[in-house]
């Protein structure tokens, strides 16, 4: 993006093209922006710039990618903390909340920090490890420290049913789900992590633009040292994960640097050797978030969807629910790396 312009590219496997828009930066930026201030506070205003951004970004393209299911999105500049799903397809809001024409009824959408990255995760995918087991899966779901900064922190009591109703998907033997005072940093980092496919974090973020060592995940502990797992730390783990899930708030959300994208949980987790990221741009909620990652997990180990396929399905099966109908509890979620 530059001043005054911008450009959409839309790449198939039998074509592309390349169109300007007449917004720069600083004016997508404003309007991501506002959007997202807009979800978060639960503002209805939202959809007016839903749909402007969609006009803006998806629509110019809209007979390249017609039909088509998957979509991988390369964002640049602010457009990596906005979640594509919840851009709304239509001017017409006179409709209901619980069937607004979001543009994940149209797609199942996947993300990507650049494309050499994509490139890199999909040529360093290794042979599949028959002796891996499935998953481990960590909720604190209460949070005791010496530090009183983390005893602020809310209980998230539906963590604990997310990983056990997760848990339940798969095969005896195959799960390892560690809750409360099992689920601490030194058990993260004394696990062989690489055994299992899907490694989920069920818990509270810290983010903190002012934190020069960025966002971290918080544990069950005693001083700082033992609750908060920061990013370089994430990056030092050993996986071999086809999905990472960091199911907490504002888990997709870093430091953004021109040409190298958000830096944060999700790059780190890439660090690490997970092939996709399932994070999240805002603050979620408890209870709707349990749901959807029980759905998300279904849609991926019982029906067989792709990681995208499964996450876009959860998301509908949420919205189709008048209670967890408005983006702000399901829109926050999104796919990084690969969507198979």
């Amino acid at each position: 993006m530059h001043r005054g312009v911008s450009y959409v590219w839309a790449v198939t496997q039998d074509d592309y093209t390349v169109i300007s828009i007449p917004f720069g930066g600083i004016e997508i930026r404003q309007l991501v922006s506002k959007l997202r201030e807009e979800l978060i506070n639960r503002n209805e205003s939202y959809k007016e710039n839903a749909f402007k951004l969609y006009t803006l970004l998806v629509a110019p393209v809209e007979r390249w990618i017609q039909n088509k299911r998957n979509l991988l999105i390369v964002p640049d500049d602010s457009l990596h903390m906005l979640p594509f799903q919840v851009l709304l397809t239509d001017p017409d809001q006179s409709c209901s909340q619980s069937v607004l024409p979001y543009l994940v009824f149209k797609h199942a959408i996947a993300y990507a920090p650049s494309a050499a990255i994509f490139e890199n995760l999909d040529a360093t995918r290794p042979m599949e490890n028959s002796k891996r087991r499935s998953l481990i899966a960590f909720a604190p779901g209460e949070f005791k420290s010496e530090n009183e900064n983390w005893q602020r922190l809310s209980a998230l009591p539906a963590s604990i049913d997310e990983v056990r109703n997760i848990e339940a998907f798969f095969k005896p033997g195959q799960a390892v789900v560690k809750i409360y005072n099992e689920a601490t940093k030194r058990a993260v980092l004394s696990e062989r992590l690489s055994d299992f496919r899907f490694v989920h974090f069920a818990t509270h973020a810290h983010f903190d633009d002012a934190d020069p060592n960025g966002p971290g995940i918080v544990f069950y502990g005693g001083d700082d040292s033992e609750v908060l797992l920061q990013t370089a730390e994430l990056a030092e783990l050993e996986l071999d994960a086809d999905l990472i899930v960091l199911s907490a708030c504002n888990t997709a959300m870093g430091k953004l640097t021109a040409g190298e994208g958000m830096l944060g949980l999700v790059r780190a987790s890439f660090c690490a050797g997970a092939r996709t990221v399932c994070a999240s741009s805002w603050e979620v909620e408890d209870t709707a978030t349990s749901i959807l990652m029980a759905n998300l997990y279904d849609n991926l180990v019982v029906k067989g969807l792709t990681k995208a396929e499964a996450l876009r399905t959860s998301q509908l099966q949420l919205i189709c629910k008048e209670q967890w109908s408005s983006p702000w509890f399901w829109g926050a979620f999104v796919m990084v790396g690969g969507w198979k």
